[in-house]
């Protein structure tokens, strides 16, 4: 398993370094062919390899190597994010929009198992101390992968299915990814372990399921949540409506009513009165009166 940063020493507050430093320090110097390395997940010894032809990185040293040990490498943000784990023993999640705080016990990084004669790796292992309703579906363990650039390969991911405890997949920041390897400094290294401790410290991380050994479990339960906060109408069987409608009383249409039309006064309805032509006649007559007075008066003035 190739690694690109390693510890100088065995002890926790041993100094970072990285590949491209170590190959330097090799190359410049002849008596560092055997200088001893150890990785910061497992602590075990490891050698920097310095060739001409494949890229440099860190290796195990020989009967050190971990079983079915892969040569894919690891970033610096990777491996850094896995010795932060061991340490800590502590994770918060976001799983599924419920937040756990889980308390972590017996953390080994690097987890081997084998499907079909075929090995694989877990990120981290670990056992979940305080109880709660992750660790119940998960069965008190957690296998936690760490992503940086590559998810979790669909091969792996049916691998996974036969393990009996939960695993997830977190995804790392991408402004704690390390974009400068070659030429990134201690100091550089310090602050960006640093940074991860907090990231990892303070804030509840979305997962991705990669396997829950309880799922069939897991969904009843939610469909159960969801039954209780959205309950279905029930349709009324033809026995019920037939029920229902026995119990309605009927109306007798034989009854009378109460007030009959015998009851009620005739009132008589007067009749309209003829209305008579009026005759202009006399209003006439009376002007012709009185315009032949005033010209007889007319004519006697003058």
């Amino acid at each position: 398993m190739k690694k690109y940063i390693a510890k100088s020493d065995s002890t926790e507050s041993a100094e970072l370094v990285t590949i491209w430093k170590a190959c330097k320090k090799k190359l410049s110097d002849c008596n560092c062919n055997n200088s001893l390395y150890y990785s910061l997940a497992t602590n075990k010894p490891m050698i920097a390899k310095c060739g001409k032809i494949r890229a440099w990185s860190f290796a195990y040293k020989s009967g050190h190597s971990p079983p079915g040990s892969t040569k894919s490498g690891e970033g610096i943000s990777h491996e850094l994010s896995k010795s932060i784990l061991k340490k800590i023993r502590r994770i918060k999640l976001n799983h599924f929009g419920k937040k756990y705080d889980l308390i972590l016990d017996n953390v080994e990084p690097e987890w081997h198992f084998k499907h079909n004669d075929k090995d694989y790796f877990i990120d981290i292992v670990a056992e979940i101390k305080n109880k709660n309703e992750l660790s119940e579906d998960f069965n008190h363990k957690i296998g936690i992968e760490i992503k940086v650039k590559h998810k979790v390969e669909g091969v792996k991911r049916k691998a996974l299915r036969k393990l009996d405890f939960g695993v997830i997949e977190i995804e790392i920041w991408e402004k704690l990814h390390v974009t400068n390897p070659e030429t990134i400094s201690n100091q550089e290294i310090i602050t960006i372990e640093k940074s991860l401790t907090t990231w990892f410290s303070r804030n509840f991380l979305k997962t991705k399921s990669l396997h829950n050994p309880n799922y069939r479990k897991y969904t009843k339960k939610t469909q159960e949540i969801k039954t209780t906060k959205r309950p279905t109408p029930s349709i009324p069987s033809r026995t019920e409506k037939q029920k229902v409608d026995n119990n309605i009383p009927h109306i007798d249409a034989t009854i009378e009513p109460k007030t009959s039309h015998k009851e009620f006064i005739d009132v008589p309805i007067p009749e309209k009165e003829e209305i008579e032509p009026k005759s202009y006649v006399w209003v006439i007559g009376f002007l012709i009166v009185i315009i032949f007075l005033g010209f007889i008066g007319y004519i006697i003035l003058q």
